[in-house]
């Protein structure tokens, strides 16, 4: 953004060559001209943002190491570095060991949890195995 042209912008405009004596009317005049001038030199951006359903065996831990593991990322792709390549491995086979033993630790409590309910169990089942209980059948008009 061009502060100087920003400036001269905010000096020629109405609000101030000819601002307004009423107050209603000052404010009114102040809001769109200032947003005007602020579109023009700062225009909106809009940014897809996914939102995604937090997994149950997420924590902290795992967080962590997800940072130190695309920090290693980083330093290793700036020096190209087999040193740097190795600690990167290292930070990525961690993340993978602490995903996978949460996940297993989750679900493990999960099926002791829940081994008397086992429409629960079946729900999760479906659920993992991502099985659609849709009709496998392509769309039809029904005529009889």
């Amino acid at each position: 953004m061009n502060i100087d042209q920003l400036r001269s912008d905010l000096i020629d405009s109405e609000l101030c060559v000819n601002p307004p004596s009423a107050l209603d009317n000052l404010i009114s005049y102040y809001n769109t001209t200032l947003s005007d001038i602020l579109d023009r030199h700062a225009p909106l951006k809009t940014r897809v943002v996914f939102v995604r359903p937090r997994l149950p065996w997420f924590n902290e831990d795992i967080r962590e190491a997800k940072r130190a593991r695309r920090k290693a990322e980083k330093r290793w792709r700036k020096t190209n570095s087999l040193v740097d390549f190795d600690h990167y491995k290292t930070c990525r086979n961690r993340v993978t060991y602490l995903l996978n033993s949460a996940r297993i630790a989750f679900y493990r409590d999960f099926i002791e949890d829940n081994s008397t309910d086992q429409g629960k169990l079946f729900r999760a089942t479906r659920r993992l195995l991502k099985h659609d209980t849709g009709s496998s059948l392509p769309p039809h008009d029904d005529k009889f």
